[in-house]
């Protein structure tokens, strides 16, 4: 294939990217490794970005919006067992929490995360991979809750997941 430019005139300007929840979610999840202030920017006002941030704060996270895409979350004095188990149900992106709630707390529950819009995913490629780094799973199928508790202090391993997926 052959592409022929006409032109003659210089480009130039600028143009503003957009944040992506596929970003913005990981990156907000990651927030509860810290007790110290996090300030991330570009972050898109989407829905299951505000799920999110409403899961964080049904946990007791501090979440502001210092201008039209930045945040300013503070995850001091969260307690998980207070997670709002129907707004995790709402979105798949909810088991991204799930890491670093265990890294630290040692222990939690989650209600079977959903949400998504191109049909049932599994989430045992997340799970084998919490088994392979010490994490006991067990699931309360008349609840819905997944209860998972850190039995070892692995540090580093390599985790292959199964499947490719953003969440």
């Amino acid at each position: 294939m052959k592409f022929i430019i006409n032109g003659g005139r210089v480009l130039e300007g600028a143009i503003s990217v957009l944040g992506s929840k596929n970003a913005a979610t990981p990156i907000i999840s990651a927030t509860i490794l810290t007790k110290r202030p996090c300030i991330i920017g570009n972050v898109p006002r989407i829905g299951d970005v505000t799920t999110l941030l409403s899961i964080l704060e049904s946990m007791g996270s501090e979440i502001s919006w210092l201008d039209s895409t930045t945040l300013r979350i503070v995850n001091r004095d969260i307690d998980p067992s207070k997670i709002d188990v129907h707004l995790v149900r709402r979105i798949r992106s909810s088991i991204l929490l799930v890491g670093p709630i265990l890294a630290r707390f040692g222990s939690f529950a989650i209600g079977t995360p959903g949400g998504c819009h191109i049909g049932v995913r599994p989430l045992d490629a997340h799970l084998e991979a919490f088994k392979s780094l010490g994490v006991k799973i067990t699931y309360d199928e008349t609840r819905g809750i997944y209860h998972m508790r850190r039995e070892t202090n692995k540090r580093a391993e390599n985790v292959i997941l199964k499947e490719f997926s953003v969440t």
